[in-house]
């Protein structure tokens, strides 16, 4: 019964039973750290009223523990002289810490950030951009107006168009930029002039810019509304044909490829003369070319392109020649050269020649027809 008593007698100051049958026993050992005691050997000796057996050494031995420095109070006493007091009282720089909430720390954060914005720019720094600025746009301007600016320009490939004129439609001047030139609008300009045809631009190393042009050459003419036009190979209309007067001696047509049976849409100065029918250009383009590189300008007089599948050629000396369609023009071409130079050399008489099938032409003279 006197047991009974003492254990209902182990309570803690608020009246919880913590007699030694109610409260569980722990055993933990584990990283140099040791329990090997009840919750009621803690207890015990903390009120002398309610534990008879109350000795003094329990009292300070609570306190030790409490004192000690960790919150669970399970420091082995023996293990805890061997450690370091500043590791115990938590007194090294290890444990300190300069800001200890963090609302503070992020209130400095951002208290720093605004103090560096409203910060000036040091003069040392403003003087390096200002002197990066000046020193960029210098060399800008050095290669703007001293490396790559133009000091000369030249005209290659005219002889009736004067280097002037064709200066002026370029429209290059001396300082500016070569790399900048703009070729489109350069091309543009010089082959506004019909006589004029832009081949290319060529920017020497040496501040010198070389225009390569060709001229459009009279290489035809036809016969519209009662008005003569000329023509150039690309079928670019360059001129009105006025004879002279008679009494001047002027010839009544210019000397050159005169072309029958176009069908004329529209025909205008400086323009490519409008056909309706669109197989006649290529072929009429085709004959002057071929007639040009083969020195045949002065044999043919006239071409006839009222059929394109039955094409007839005049020449000097009053030879028909029958070429049939557009096939093969060289091929022809040279054969009816053939002819002609062996008609010229045995003073055959004027007729008809037929060189369709260029391999094997024929000749009819105009008396047996």
């Amino acid at each position: 019964m006197d047991q009974e008593k003492k254990k209902s007698m182990w309570k803690t100051p608020d009246g919880k039973d913590v007699s030694a049958d109610s409260i569980p026993h722990f055993d933990w050992q584990r990283d140099g750290f040791r329990m090997q005691q009840t919750l009621v050997d803690v207890i015990r000796g903390v009120d002398e009223e309610n534990d008879p057996g109350y000795v003094p050494e329990g009292e300070s031995r609570v306190k030790s523990w409490a004192n000690n420095g960790f919150q669970d109070g399970a420091v082995d006493p023996s293990m805890k002289e061997a450690r370091s007091e500043d590791l115990t009282e938590h007194n090294s720089p290890f444990w300190e810490s300069t800001i200890q909430n963090p609302q503070e720390k992020q209130d400095t954060t951002i208290k720093q950030e605004e103090q560096n914005r409203k910060r000036p720019v040091p003069w040392k720094l403003l003087r390096r951009i200002c002197a990066g600025f000046a020193v960029g746009f210098l060399f800008l301007f050095a290669m703007r107006f001293f490396v790559f600016s133009v000091e000369e320009v030249r005209v290659e490939g005219n002889s009736t168009v004067k280097d002037e004129e064709v200066l002026k439609l370029a429209g290059i001047r001396t300082g500016m930029n070569i790399l900048t030139l703009d070729e489109a609008a350069i091309t543009k300009r010089i082959d506004s002039n019909r006589y004029l045809k832009l081949e290319a631009v060529e920017k020497k190393t040496n501040h010198l810019v070389v225009l390569h042009v060709r001229e459009s050459q009279e290489a035809s003419f036809i016969r519209y509304c009662g008005i003569i036009y000329t023509l150039d190979v690309r079928g670019m209309v360059l001129d009105e044909w006025l004879p002279k007067d008679e009494k001047e001696g002027g010839a009544s047509v210019p000397d050159l490829l005169q072309v029958e049976g176009l069908d004329i849409k529209s025909c205008s100065i400086g323009r490519k003369i409008a056909l309706n029918d669109s197989t006649q250009m290529p072929i009429y383009k085709e004959f002057v070319m071929e007639l040009k590189a083969m020195g045949m300008e002065q044999d043919v007089t006239t071409l006839y392109l009222t059929d394109t599948n039955s094409i007839y050629l005049g020449t000097e000396g009053g030879f028909s020649v029958r070429m049939g369609n557009a096939d093969r023009i060289h091929a022809k071409l040279r054969s009816l050269q053939l002819v002609l130079e062996k008609i010229r050399k045995d003073m055959y008489p004027e007729g008809t020649i037929d060189v369709s099938t260029p391999e094997v032409p024929t000749y009819i003279p105009a008396s047996s027809m």
